[in-house]
């Protein structure tokens, strides 16, 4: 048996997106409290989360909630969520997760990929490899942008001039890296005035912008990819969106980009990627690191990510207060 012979206690506030949010803390918490201030007392007819809670012992993506009772001034009974509650975060270990075996990654737009209980979530980062079939995204970083059911997810990837589905991969979930700049993957450039740019990563923190207007891209393209000419190349950032950065680079008559095939990539290629170099515009601080990636920065972040089921509607503003025991 164990007792608590010390407490620390962090609290603070944010207005919810409705979607998810991120907290960083100075340690990892041994329990995280919620309060939807905006709804609270509220007649009205609408059942959000009122108040939510995660403590040690809890299985992760779990939480407590009550919602509002509808039409009513009340908290109805509280329930446990197995899913899109509360998730640790630990930067400072770099460790990937267990290797998830897959059956099938299927080409389209977007490219699915089939693992039994993968275990993944939206904005996961992973990493793909034993990829039979599809040899030119093996050990590809990708991101997760939606998953439909507990076997399948899909990535960013435009896949559907690849010549062959993958019967076969492997997937580890990636924690993002301590250091920036970081290199970025490329899995398209567009031929235009404008190029854009979209790359399969994201980074620490998925709400925030990946690049900044004004920030300086060089690229680095082998002629497996078709567009030699980007290689070698710095551009500004003139707009972002998402994952894709829009840079001063007329690419208009520049060879088409594409992935090798999977032949040329089994003989052995370099990727495709880019890496920010600089920036222009106001300083990076240590308190908005997540918005640039222009800046070294070698410490861990703590915290916790909170899915849907923790948090109140869009817009609603939420006190939390997080925990840390200290045990004997």
């Amino acid at each position: 048996m164990s007792l608590s012979s010390n407490q620390s206690i962090i609290r603070g506030s944010f207005t919810s997106n409705g979607t998810s949010e991120s907290i960083t803390l100075p340690w990892l918490p041994t329990k995280i409290e919620l309060l939807n201030i905006t709804q609270f007392g509220s007649t009205a007819g609408a059942t959000p989360v009122i108040t939510s809670l995660w403590q040690q012992g809890m299985p992760e993506e779990s939480v407590i909630t009550g919602l509002k009772t509808n039409g009513a001034a009340t908290i109805a009974i509280p329930a446990m969520n197995t899913a899109n509650g509360v998730v640790l975060v630990d930067l400072s270990d770099q460790t990937p997760g267990p290797p998830i075996t897959g059956t099938a990654v299927t080409r389209g737009a977007t490219t699915t990929i089939t693992a039994t209980s993968h275990g993944l979530k939206v904005n996961d980062d992973i990493i793909v490899y034993n990829t039979t079939g599809m040899l030119q995204i093996a050990s590809y970083k990708f991101n997760v942008i939606s998953v439909a059911d507990a076997d399948n997810f899909d990535i960013g990837l435009d896949s559907s001039g690849f010549a062959a589905d993958a019967t076969a991969v492997t997937i580890r979930k990636l924690n993002p890296p301590l250091f920036y700049p970081e290199s970025f993957l490329i899995g398209s450039i567009t031929q235009a005035a404008e190029a854009v740019v979209t790359v399969t990563q994201t980074i620490v923190d998925p709400t925030s912008a990946l690049f900044t207007v004004g920030q300086i891209l060089k690229f680095v393209v082998p002629a497996e990819y078709g567009m030699v000419e980007m290689d070698g190349l710095q551009g500004q950032v003139t707009s972002v969106t998402g994952s894709a950065a829009t840079v001063d680079i007329n690419s208009s008559a520049f060879t088409a980009f594409s992935f090798p095939t999977s032949a040329e990539a089994a003989a052995g290629v370099t990727q495709a990627q880019l890496v920010p170099i600089g920036k222009v515009g106001a300083p990076v601080t240590l308190t908005n690191f997540t918005t640039a990636l222009d800046v070294l920065v070698n410490q861990g972040r703590f915290g916790v990510e909170l899915g849907t089921n923790a948090i109140g509607g869009d817009g609603d503003v939420m006190e939390w207060i997080a925990y840390r025991d200290l045990a004997i």
